[in-house]
């Protein structure tokens, strides 16, 4: 069952760059009128797990991009949701810091049973993130395939067979659909 709103991660975090970490995070939940020291006990755990109890009074302008990232996924996590869109969440991060964060997407879907749906142009990152990959053709856009991985987020998998393989069928499907009647 859905709890309450459904929130997202935009590409650029919609961070308030007047606002620190903390405030940020934070947020929503005094939207909510959440008494301040509710919102300390809930927020400060999230902050400590994701690394940034040592930023909590930079702004973002401070912040490195996974940093950033990171304030973003605590401000939800915050919220206790259900379920959370992300729309490029890693598309600006350089490749150690975007397969750090994926892990970390891993490991919060395993610990809080939170479902992610996130819009990616990565392959590699749909493969390993991905339970369920719906690849969609382009405008208006229908459903050109489905895959399903019962490894996804498992650190093993990244360097598995399984995953390469999933990864060239996934590329082969959006290679055949963008040069469909091309001759």
């Amino acid at each position: 069952a859905i709890r309450g709103n459904i929130p997202m991660i935009p590409q650029d975090y919609g961070l308030f760059p007047w606002k620190t970490a903390w405030e940020n995070v934070a947020m929503g939940l005094i939207l909510k009128h959440v008494p301040s020291q509710g919102i300390k006990r809930r927020i400060d755990p999230i902050l400590e797990e994701l690394g940034l109890s040592p930023f909590t009074s930079f702004y973002p302008s401070q912040l490195s991009g996974g940093q950033r990232q990171r304030v973003a996924i605590a401000r939800v996590l915050a919220m206790n949701p259900s379920l959370i869109l992300m729309d490029e969440p890693f598309s600006s991060l350089d490749a150690m810091t975007r397969e750090h964060l994926q892990m970390l997407l891993a490991k919060i879907w395993k610990t809080y049973h939170i479902t992610f749906i996130i819009v990616t142009h990565s392959i590699e990152e749909a493969t390993f993130l991905g339970k369920k990959v719906i690849v969609l053709s382009k405008r208006p856009a229908r459903i050109e395939a489905v895959v399903e991985s019962a490894h996804a987020g498992d650190p093993a998998f990244r360097s598995s067979r399984e995953f390469f393989d999933t990864s060239s069928n996934l590329r082969k499907t959006l290679f055949s659909m963008n040069h469909e009647g091309a001759e």
